[in-house]
């Protein structure tokens, strides 16, 4: 079988996402918003079990919903940084485990 050139077509669409494009957006997206809902569900417990003020306030549900939500935009904007889509990370292919992974796979590079 004929190895597949990357360049040819735009596949994926986002150069830094080449080697993980399928597990990247899911995995971290769930990673970095679970555990900033974790984070703050956990200060907001810990805070009002030891009566500091800020625990009152966080177990409000529009202010904790409204932390929440501030948090998770963004992270979301800083997956999508890595990912490469809102700012240029390079050519993933150039480094050494690239070019092994590429090697071992076949996959070629370039037209």
């Amino acid at each position: 079988a004929p190895a597949r050139r990357l360049g040819t077509r735009p596949f994926p669409p986002f150069p830094a996402l080449f080697f993980f494009c399928v597990f990247f957006w899911p995995y971290y997206l769930l990673l970095a918003l679970t555990g900033w809902y974790h984070l703050v569900h956990g200060l907001s417990t810990a805070a009002a079990v030891l009566r500091w003020p800020v625990g009152s306030a966080l177990q409000r549900p529009p202010v904790f919903t409204g932390v929440v939500a501030v948090g998770a935009l963004a992270l979301v904007a800083g997956v999508l940084a890595l990912g490469g889509v809102l700012v240029d990370v390079g050519d993933p292919t150039t480094s050494a485990y690239a070019r092994l992974v590429l090697r071992l796979t076949g996959i070629g590079v370039g037209p």
